[in-house]
């Protein structure tokens, strides 16, 4: 039984809705993924695989972003060659422009950002050096690199972006564990102020979808 006043809280503070499900019946876990798919404008089409008796609450959260370009990039796509983590080469769909953007070098790396709309939002875009095996260039990329990076300075830039779309989902517990969240993903775990009884966190779904092209 969750508690009014939680209910409360997140209908007043949060903008979210609370309904009672029966997580062990396929109707509900349809209803789930149908919500998430309609918030995502069908980007990511569920979150949940199965019913699940022994599931009381699930905490959903979407967000959607479309930007456009605050910069339009050339008329044609063109085919070039892009380098795969394999090393081998593809011929894929490359976007081109060449404008001024906020550019920034730094240990062998360049970044470079893109607005959107406004400007209000950015695509930061990172190149590790080109002699480098990207997994290496990856493992020692840290915090101190993107502060030396920052924001960049205004400088004439010829972009060849190739046209991607991905999709990533993990089950984040353990490396939330790892980050010292620990106590809500046992019995030791305190919800007293969302439900009676007694609650800990058995899994968090990480779901994300990102797609890139001439238009945003």
């Amino acid at each position: 039984h969750m508690l009014d006043s939680f209910k409360d809280d997140i209908s007043k503070y949060y903008s979210s809705e609370f309904h009672s499900a029966d997580f062990s019946l396929q109707r509900t876990v349809d209803q789930v993924n149908a919500w998430v798919s309609d918030k995502t404008h069908e980007k990511i089409r569920s979150i949940l695989d199965k019913p699940d008796p022994r599931l009381v609450m699930a905490l959903i959260n979407a967000l959607y972003f479309k930007g456009s370009w605050a910069f339009e990039f050339d008329a044609k796509t063109k085919k070039e060659d892009f380098r795969k983590l394999s090393g081998d080469k593809a011929k894929v769909d490359m976007i081109t422009v060449s404008r001024r953007f906020q550019y920034a070098e730094a240990d062998g790396f360049s970044m470079v950002s893109l607005p959107y709309g406004n400007g209000s939002f950015t695509m930061k875009v990172i190149l590790p050096p080109e002699d480098e095996v990207f997994g290496k260039a990856v493992a020692r990329f840290n915090a101190g690199t993107l502060a030396k990076l920052g924001y960049g300075t205004d400088t004439k830039v010829n972009l060849k972006l190739p046209k991607f779309s991905f999709e990533y989902g993990k089950e984040l517990g353990d490396c939330l564990n790892a980050l010292g969240m620990k106590q809500a993903f046992t019995n030791l775990a305190d919800f007293s102020a969302m439900a009676e009884e007694s609650l800990r966190v058995s899994k968090v779904i990480h779901k994300t979808c990102v797609d890139v092209n001439e238009k945003g």
